[in-house]
């Protein structure tokens, strides 16, 4: 049975490839806010290099984006120009609470 010695290092490569994979994935989470109140439904897009993702806050305005990247990254409310820098590990969640101030071009984003 010469089989099983195969299947078991196809296993083992496969495993170490996506453990690879996932090794340089970063994530950011928090709640958004406009004013004073959670922003629910609020779109955010999240870039580092090469790499973007997209999420949407929840009805208490609590997001979570994950992306296959790290180090100095930009998140951007989508439907304005607002946009602000964060610096993402591999290691742990970067815990961001963001406030939106103003809208369309005037936007702003900030760190709450």
């Amino acid at each position: 049975m010469r089989l099983k010695p195969i299947l078991l290092h196809c296993l083992a490569v496969a495993l170490m490839l996506v453990a690879a994979g996932s090794a340089h994935a970063a994530t950011m989470l928090g709640t958004v806010y406009r004013g004073t109140q959670p922003a629910a439904g609020q779109y955010l897009l999240l870039s580092c290099g090469k790499s973007s993702v997209t999420g949407r806050s929840d009805d208490n305005g609590r997001y979570r984006l994950t992306i296959n990247g790290s180090g100095k990254c930009f998140v951007q409310a989508a439907g304005s120009n607002a946009r602000m820098e964060v610096i993402l590990f591999n290691q742990s969640p970067a815990r961001v609470d963001l406030a939106l101030d103003g809208v369309g071009a005037n936007a702003k984003l900030r760190e709450r």
